[in-house]
């Protein structure tokens, strides 16, 4: 590099002086390892004009262009390298070289690998749709007619015909390829019977990876999550629970999916993750308190700044975010007004998830009261459900029926039940302490009875 040097008489001399390496030139010059399949099937995607096009490759690559790098769950910088590289979808990023993705700009090491992992991730899918297409032998032949399933004796009405028709429905592999598959385990098991086939199918490699590729699919497809029942009634007939729970297991196992109760969901970075990934510590720390629950003044005045530059840097930061996990509560947080206490109630969700949605929301006016969720049909059911936690925390429910939790209505609630005919105020009184440890509240002084009080009452 050439550099400009003022000299004593006002003219200007050039010296050579050793310039900086940049951020790409730190990093590690070996090259980048790429799986020889990985390299196939990268470059038979770049003439996937040549499949047919209802081929399960077609199909594959069709879903990939649609799936934009801001939804693939990587950090702010990736996701900026990528899109200044013009890289914007995941069909683009699987065509794209190692290379060609080193040499991008901001891409650092950390950055480089996250990436190269989602590509082989998303590559991992493709290689299973090639595989199926140059696999795909003949239709077997149906109760021992020749052909090359002879060996399968298949009744149409069987079960393991549905649940082949219903697996290529499902996985989008062909039946051909399925029905090989089939044979093989009859091969290994002869004397096994169609249930035991279906048992012995689900174990097969290809028949799992594009089984667990589905079941994403069908998760992205539902933006507050699905519940384990209906996955599976999503599957092939004679899907057993067991095997749900294993591909569900190896899901979560690779980070794409989180799991709470029956409740499946896309596994996305959470707002504390993409904070902690700020590359600027200041911007970074902003955040990171912020979320905390530290207020804009408090950060100011430990920056000596202005709590107005405070929330411009914040709001920067949060403008170049991806899909974040909290993003799901977003639409519901916008819509109605909720405390801290009663969303975590609700959602069982940490303070920062909370910090965060007031920070992004984006209606400011008054907001529908939380009891409204209960009759909105757009809400997901199980939202609603747990809507109810804080609903109703003030109640309580006994043989079926919901009581405020008051001394007033829990007395007479009482005196309704259980003093139907003449009563003492010592059974009153007795009935009402049975009450009190039933709902577990025998030692809550706010519900102690005043005897005095109830006496005149009860005589009245």
């Amino acid at each position: 590099m050439l550099e400009e040097i003022r000299t004593g008489s006002s003219r200007f001399s050039l010296v050579a002086c050793r310039s900086l390496p940049t951020a790409t030139e730190l990093i590690p010059t070996a090259p980048l390892p790429e799986k020889p399949q990985e390299k196939q099937f990268s470059e038979c995607i770049k003439n996937i004009q040549h499949y047919p096009p209802e081929s399960a490759p077609v199909r594959i690559a069709a879903q990939l262009d649609k799936l934009y790098v801001e939804r693939m769950g990587l950090n702010v910088r990736a996701v900026n390298s990528l899109k200044n590289g013009e890289i914007y979808t995941g069909l683009q990023l699987v065509q794209a070289a190692p290379e060609e993705l080193r040499n991008l700009r901001n891409m650092g090491a950390k950055t480089i690998e996250s990436v190269l992992e989602k590509r082989s991730e998303l590559l991992q899918e493709l290689e299973c749709a090639f595989q199926v297409e140059s696999h795909l032998p003949p239709q077997p032949a149906v109760n021992g007619t020749d052909g090359p399933g002879a060996n399968v004796d298949v009744d149409a009405e069987s079960p393991l015909h549905q649940f082949l028709l219903e697996l290529a429905q499902f996985t989008g592999l062909q039946p051909g390829f399925l029905w090989k598959e089939a044979i093989i385990c009859r091969s290994e098991n002869p004397e096994a019977v169609d249930q035991e086939l279906i048992s012995c199918l689900w174990q097969r490699e290809y028949i799992r990876t594009t089984s667990c590729q589905a079941i994403l699919r069908l998760v992205d497809g539902h933006q507050f999550g699905i519940s384990t029942p209906a996955i599976l009634s999503a599957m092939p007939t004679y899907t057993s629970g067991d095997v749900l729970d294993g591909l569900l297991s190896e899901l979560e196992s690779q980070d794409r999916i989180r799991i709470q109760g029956d409740l499946v969901q896309r596994r996305l970075p959470t707002a504390m993750e993409f904070a902690q990934n700020i590359s600027d510590e200041r911007t970074k720390d902003f955040l990171l308190s912020k979320l905390r629950g530290e207020t804009l003044d408090e950060i100011g005045r430990r920056y000596e700044i202005s709590r107005e530059r405070v929330r411009q840097i914040i709001k920067r930061a949060l403008s170049r975010r991806p899909v974040l996990m909290e993003d799901r509560y977003l639409a519901l947080y916008d819509r109605y007004e909720f405390s801290y206490e009663e969303f975590r109630l609700a959602f069982d969700e940490p303070r920062e998830t909370y910090n965060y949605l007031d920070m992004i929301r984006t209606t400011k006016g008054e907001r529908k009261p939380i009891r409204d969720i209960l009759t909105d049909e757009s809400i997901p059911e199980n939202y609603r459900r747990k809507a109810e936690r804080a609903i109703y925390r003030q109640y309580v429910t006994i043989d079926g029926v919901r009581i405020k939790k008051q001394r007033p209505e829990l007395a007479r609630y009482v005196v309704q039940t259980y003093c139907r005919e003449l009563t003492t105020m010592e059974e009153f009184l007795q009935w009402y302490q049975l009450l009190l440890e039933t709902i577990g509240a025998s030692e809550d002084p706010s519900l102690a009875l005043e005897v005095r009080t109830y006496e005149n009452k009860l005589s009245m």
